[in-house]
């Protein structure tokens, strides 16, 4: 998938359900900023926090500069859109009446395939999520793990928890 697509997908599960009172925590912070880009998905309980580098420098990434807060199933769109479109163009843009847009085009064995998606994005600010994030003098044990394992632990404890938590 793009780098988008595998954004969404590690931060997706912690977004707040469709009927929690707090509208922001519905959705997931999307922040542009330089060569970087973040999302963010919180439900108060849980947090999940992925981020990457951009491959575009100048003019291109100053465009994309910004924050918004995009529903939990428009993430969910956009994720198969941008996961479907795999290594194809894209084109993205935020509307100042609060959309966000964007054109993805492919060539698959069907053919090229060209898709248009606009989602409403969330009005309200994101709580500033770095202050619940421990402070580095608050660590006092440190581990190093192999991805593979722990997520394979992690998914079978998952069958057993609730959403809840």
């Amino acid at each position: 998938g793009s780098v988008l697509a595998d954004l969404i997908a590690d931060t997706r599960f912690a977004v707040a359900e469709p009927n929690d009172g707090r509208a922001a925590l519905r959705g997931a912070l999307w922040e542009v900023k330089g060569s970087g880009m973040e999302f963010v998905g919180t439900n108060g309980h849980r947090l999940a926090w992925s981020k990457a580098q951009l491959a575009m420098e100048g003019a291109g990434a100053a465009c994309l500069a910004g924050r918004a807060v995009v529903p939990g199933p428009a993430l969910e769109a956009i994720g198969d859109v941008f996961g479907e479109a795999g290594a194809g163009e894209a084109q993205g843009e935020v509307a100042e009446s609060g959309y966000l847009g964007f054109q993805t085009a492919a060539v698959s064995h069907a053919g090229r395939i060209e898709t248009t998606l606009y989602v409403r994005l969330i009005g309200e600010p994101y709580p500033d999520w770095r202050r619940v994030l421990p402070k580095p003098q608050e660590i006092t044990r440190e581990a190093i793990l192999e991805t593979a394992p722990l997520r394979a632990a992690v998914e079978g404890v998952m069958v057993m928890a609730t959403d809840k938590a």
